[in-house]
């Protein structure tokens, strides 16, 4: 017989090879600052979404998810990967946003002002040199001290993209056909960390 205790309750027990839960969260258990307590994610796996605005960011197809937390204080780690194939001589970012109920949009970290240069989450190499190339972009971040109403608040996240004077699209190079090109998928996974 096994259990799996934390603190001073019995979270987790086993008898003659049966397991059995004590509870659920908030059900009197308390998990250590830094346990990864959810976990949410998407995958993409469509290469039709396309982005040709140039002037505005712009939500990427399916890479947006809503969790709603499970413990008061908690922090988020956000892990996701994009990629991304253009014209020829094409820029793409990357940025990550959030949202708290009905709480407008708001950007995640994002680099710092530097005269007219695009802030992102994820930067773009300027100039991709070829139509068939595709670049996998990634970002890991912990979302600290976001402030919600236990049980009842929603925090969103969202990835959007942005280009320069040519087309993007997601999951492909952007006109290679050729059993030499790959496909591939774009995923956003969010874990809860109790604080």
């Amino acid at each position: 017989m096994a259990d799996l205790i934390l603190g001073s309750t019995t979270a987790i027990s086993e008898s003659g090879g049966t397991v059995t839960l004590a509870g659920t969260l908030g059900s009197g258990i308390t998990y250590p600052t830094g346990v990864v307590i959810s976990t949410w994610g998407v995958i993409v796996t469509a290469n039709t979404a396309t982005y040709s605005n140039h002037t505005n960011w712009e939500s990427i197809a399916g890479m947006s998810l809503a969790t709603t937390p499970i413990r008061l204080n908690s922090d988020f780690f956000v892990n996701a990967m994009v990629h991304i194939g253009g014209q020829t001589n094409f820029e793409a970012e990357v940025r990550l946003q959030r949202k708290r109920n009905a709480n407008g949009w708001e950007d995640g970290p994002i680099g710092d002002a530097n005269s007219s240069n695009t802030r992102a989450t994820i930067a773009s190499k300027y100039d991709n040199s070829n139509a068939n190339d595709v670049f996998s972009k990634s970002l890991c971040l912990l979302d600290k001290d976001q402030s919600y109403t236990l049980a009842t608040d929603a925090i969103q996240y969202r990835l959007q993209w942005r280009t320069h004077n040519t087309n993007v699209v997601l999951n492909k190079s952007y006109s290679g056909t050729g059993a030499e090109m790959t496909t591939g998928i774009s995923t956003i996974v969010v874990q809860e960390i109790a604080g």
